[in-house]
């Protein structure tokens, strides 16, 4: 049954592509990856699962606005930011009618507001108990409690999965593991990245800064010295293009660069940027 509708500066010669805001929704690229672990009485325990990709370019032009796509393209719907509303569009009968547009989120709602019909778990209306703000890599973001269990991070959604609040029919396993790394690009030009490991671990929120970088600069491999010892970190180019991803190993962590090209590159940790040089 189906409910009713209810922008690391870059340098001048690079191009970001961001359309829509950051806050709300990743404006560049998504992986997002739901998994549901499960047992069979016969076949013993195996695991469910979805993903999903969202490219925010190139942009579809729909209802006067510019909308991104869930891979595979033409398939699993769009997806655009309309003021604090996260809106998706449907292009076949997975979630919704075809060519039907929903309110997927509204993050512009308040504690006591209706978020949305639960169907999941016959639970009924879900509301908003309590909001939170939190800082998650060093940008503030609204976390939304709600009193079905339900939680809402603001540029992610739901952590219990993209379309929590669009589900109708539970797989009979248990509650579902959301894991994701989203690209933005903020207002001031600035790219970052955020994964649901950090936040899931309580490190997104924490303050990791960069003590020092030796040698610096270097032929490549460099040693990278943080005042915590867990987190993600990411190297982009002067483009914003990320070169490499990884996890930081303790208070040293090595990042071997050998095979780029000489320039500079930027290495961010929690939404802290510094220089790398390669010679």
């Amino acid at each position: 049954m189906f409910r009713a509708i209810a922008s690391l500066i870059i340098i001048s010669l690079c191009s970001t592509g961001a359309a829509q805001s950051d806050r709300y929704f990743p404006n560049v690229s998504a992986e997002l990856t739901l998994a549901w672990p499960c047992i069979d009485p016969f076949f013993g325990p195996w695991t469910a699962w979805q993903t999903y990709t969202f490219m925010a370019e190139p942009t579809v032009e729909l209802e006067g606005m510019s909308w991104g796509q869930l891979d595979p393209p033409g398939s699993l719907g769009l997806i655009t930011v309309d003021g604090d509303r996260v809106l998706y569009h449907g292009l076949t009968w997975n979630h919704t009618p075809p060519d039907t547009t929903v309110v997927l989120y509204d993050f512009g709602l308040a504690e006591g507001d209706t978020a949305y019909w639960d169907e999941y778990y016959g639970f009924g209306h879900a509301i908003i108990q309590s909001i939170d703000t939190i800082e998650v890599v060093g940008r503030p973001r609204q976390l939304f409690h709600l009193n079905n269990g339900d939680t809402w991070l603001e540029g992610i959604g739901s952590l219990m999965g993209l379309f929590r609040p669009w589900y109708e029919t539970p797989l009979g396993c248990d509650n579902p593991t959301y894991n994701y790394c989203a690209d933005y690009v903020d207002e001031g030009g600035v790219a970052y990245t955020i994964c649901s490991e950090d936040i899931a671990l309580g490190l997104g929120m924490q303050n990791v800064e960069v003590e020092k970088i030796h040698p610096n600069p270097s032929n490549g491999r460099f040693k990278i010295t943080t005042m915590s010892a867990s987190g993600s970190y990411r190297v982009v180019d002067a483009c914003g293009s990320e070169i490499q991803r990884g996890r930081l190993q303790g208070n040293e962590t090595v990042v071997e660069l050998m095979t780029a090209a000489p320039g500079l590159y930027i290495f961010e940790v929690n939404g802290h940027r510094t220089k790398l040089i390669i010679e």
